[in-house]
């Protein structure tokens, strides 16, 4: 199907305040054979029998995690707020009912952005193949289902990860269809060719490029861990399979020397603060502090046009998107700030930790002045 011409157009615009942690979106690009048409989506429509060949989920709103791009892809992370889409019967977004089950289910694939796609796993979903026990790879509906299975057990226990398609989550009982109340009809934005179609052509990102640095951080580090897991089973550690989750490890770890024999905790430690120079010996490679000030630069070039925008006579702003922006943001911050404090008693330890939170406070500084001038738009803007 032909790209459509927006001039006048109508879209679907997500309520960015309407989402929810744990929030599973399903979709299927009928606007563009190139990123609707892979061969590995066309089939897992066309054998599941449905219309979806896509699945994420909600891991802080309005942000979600999706597994795609092939052999090269991984875990990336998509923001609501850059998305539309063209037609709403070519997506679906469910709610679980019970809100701390999905902020389970949402904390888990937190740590999974930046893991690899397994294009052999999303095939064997819907064709009888042999799954490679070494595949550490991941695809779409499958981080969704374990996400779900690791929340609750019990009420997914018939649930099968690695056996399930994005048709197959549809299919879900318990679930909720919300796609109404998440959705409302508006003009595409004078931005719209920028955005990410849900149902169509996907932008180029940085955040994209983001997923790919720290998918190579991890190929560098996850061997090591897995090395210090062996070696110190006593300790009980579980192995971390990205980047985000080799961080996470190391306050885990840190706290797990009382497990570990008095005679080991010299060994126990060098080995530590071993994995720790290696992380912070990645990071000052500097390929991710460049990468998050260029996405700074783009989020602060489209803040200031739609500033601008906003002191003519009769601005072309949806109001309702840049509200829900701010709700969504506010929401974001607690969340960066929670973080960030359990990080803090261990930077004096580790300098990887260190290295990592100066980076996030300067993306939470940039979120607070971004917020700030989002309320100065919608007071200049709002009815009197």
């Amino acid at each position: 199907m032909p790209a459509p011409n927006y001039n006048g157009r109508t879209v679907w615009l997500p309520h960015l305040n309407r989402l929810r942690a744990g929030d599973i979106l399903l979709t299927r690009s009928v606007y563009d054979d190139e990123a609707g048409g892979t061969k590995q989506a066309k089939l897992i429509r066309a054998v599941s029998g449905g219309p979806f060949e896509h699945a994420a989920i909600c891991i802080a709103p309005p942000t979600f995690a999706e597994a795609g791009g092939g052999d090269e892809g991984g875990v990336f992370t998509l923001s609501m707020s850059r998305c539309f889409a063209h037609d709403l019967q070519n997506v679906c977004v469910l709610r679980w009912p019970d809100e701390e089950t999905a902020l389970k289910a949402a904390q888990f694939c937190q740590l999974q952005v930046g893991r690899s796609y397994s294009t052999i796993k999303a095939i064997a979903s819907i064709v009888p193949l042999d799954i490679l026990k070494t595949d550490r790879g991941v695809f779409c509906s499958s981080l969704v289902a374990h996400a779900y299975k690791l929340a609750d057990p019990i009420a997914f226990e018939q649930l099968r990860p690695d056996k399930i398609s994005p048709v197959g989550l549809s299919k879900l009982e318990g679930f909720r269809d919300v796609t109404d109340e998440l959705f409302h009809a508006g003009p595409a934005p004078r931005n719209v060719e920028t955005m990410n179609a849900l149902d169509g052509k996907s932008a180029p990102s940085p955040a994209d490029m983001q997923t790919f640095i720290t998918k190579d951080y991890a190929k560098a580090l996850i061997p090591w861990s897995d090395q210090f897991v062996e070696a110190f089973p006593e300790a009980e550690l579980e192995r971390p399979e990205t980047f985000y989750g080799f961080l996470a490890f190391l306050p885990l770890a840190y706290d797990a020397i009382v497990k570990v024999a008095q005679e080991r905790h010299q060994d126990y430690s060098d080995a530590l603060f071993a994995l720790d120079d290696r992380a912070a010996d990645v990071l000052e490679d500097r390929r991710l502090s460049s990468n998050m000030n260029r996405i700074i630069e783009i989020d602060r070039t489209e803040l200031r046009r739609t500033i601008a925008e906003s002191h003519k006579s009769d601005p072309d702003i949806d109001l309702q998107h840049i509200s829900g922006l701010v709700r969504a943001r506010r929401e974001t911050l607690v969340k960066r700030h929670a973080a960030a404090a359990s990080f803090a008693k261990y930077e004096k330890d580790f300098d990887s930790i260190r290295l990592w939170n100066a980076l996030q406070n300067t993306v939470t500084r940039e979120i607070e002045q971004a917020m700030v001038e989002h309320q100065r738009i919608l007071e200049r803007c709002r009815p009197s």
